[in-house]
């Protein structure tokens, strides 16, 4: 088992990584510490509950299900889970456990953020893309409408739980979506990385355990070192949401149904290197999305004016600016504040 660690004052807290740690019992005593819990996680994954259900001696009565979806990602679920919490009279001792993807991780984690304000949580993603990203540094939240994270808290888990068997079943399209936060974690901080991604794509392709491994320890700890610097997003923290802004708009424009997350990501980085002229870089990752079945177009059916009015939603806009993440370089982003806005108008026209 590889053991890191999100290290921050007085709040610091471990990520295991191995195969099947759902069956682990002694790694989940060791973690709950006797405390009562309630496993939350989606309706799509009740085979992976029942296998935790029975690694923890427990029963159905300590399982709650929510619909699977970013669209569900909403104030709705968030008060499924407080009124369940509420009726069951959990106690402020408890724990939560996000056994699911982003959307259940963010959303369970934002539970317990506010829940008797506040109670302990562990994560337990079931996705790449809430491995090496979504379940570490603590951000929590739900979409409004189509303002995505709109409404959340930073509160960070008792622990990161990676079960790595779960990737090998894992929806194609899913574990691609997971690979374009890998590469946004290198393309922000890591040219070695990215250079052995693009060694390894095919392997990556064809989810090869020893490399799979070795990917996600190394995301993860880019994720974590970074969250190290700047636990609350005022600084260096930013520099994750390379492709979001871009990415955010696209995701919301069609309801949350045309793509998934990290899709909407992928085609988010390529814009912003669109947006600063950034062509040779595009083209290197637009050859790794072809090995990894991203998308590298929006639809054309995409209106420019819808997608810039999503844009302004995004939570990083001020009164007179949006915040931009963008490359001087692979392993190597900034922060950009542009207050251009018929320019960025005219930018999805293009």
């Amino acid at each position: 088992m590889i053991h890191l660690s999100v290290n921050l004052a007085g709040r610091s807290y471990p990520l295991f990584l191995a195969e099947n740690l759902l069956s682990d019992s002694l790694l989940f005593k060791k973690t709950l510490k006797n405390r009562p819990f309630l496993i939350v996680s989606n309706q799509n994954l009740t085979e992976y509950a029942a296998v935790l259900v029975k690694t923890l001696e427990a029963s159905s009565q300590d399982c709650l299900f929510l619909p699977d979806g970013e669209r569900y990602k909403n104030i709705e679920s968030l008060n499924v889970i407080l009124e369940h919490l509420t009726e069951r009279h959990f106690p402020r001792h408890g724990v939560l456990i996000a056994l699911g993807g982003g959307v259940i991780g963010d959303t369970v984690g934002f539970a317990a953020a506010i829940y008797q304000r506040g109670i302990a949580f562990v994560q337990v993603p079931t996705t790449l893309l809430a491995m090496v990203d979504s379940s570490i540094g603590g951000k929590t939240a739900v979409n409004l409408g189509v303002a995505k994270n709109n409404i959340g808290a930073f509160h960070q888990p008792d622990a990161v739980i990676m079960d790595l068997a779960l990737l090998k079943t894992l929806p194609g399209r899913e574990y691609h979506a997971g690979l374009a936060e890998v590469l946004k974690h290198a393309l922000i901080q890591d040219v070695d990385f990215f250079d052995w991604l693009m060694i390894h794509r095919t392997d990556i392709a064809k989810r090869q355990p020893e490399i799979i491994l070795e990917m996600i320890q190394r995301s993860s700890l880019i994720k974590a070192r970074i969250v190290e610097l700047d636990e609350k997003e005022i600084g260096p923290r930013m520099l994750l949401n390379f492709g979001h802004t871009f990415g955010h708009a696209i995701e919301a424009y069609s309801g949350y149904h045309d793509f998934k997350h990290g899709e909407a990501v992928a085609l988010g980085m390529l814009c912003a290197l669109k947006w600063q002229g950034q062509n040779a870089i595009a083209l290197q990752l637009k050859t790794l999305y072809q090995a990894w079945s991203l998308p590298t177009a929006i639809p054309a059916a995409y209106e420019p004016q819808r997608l810039f009015e999503l844009m302004q939603h995004d939570k990083k806009k001020s009164t007179s600016a949006i915040r931009l993440i963008l490359l001087a370089q692979i392993g190597q982003a900034f922060i950009h504040e542009e207050s251009d806005f018929a320019k960025l108008k005219q930018f999805w026209s293009i």
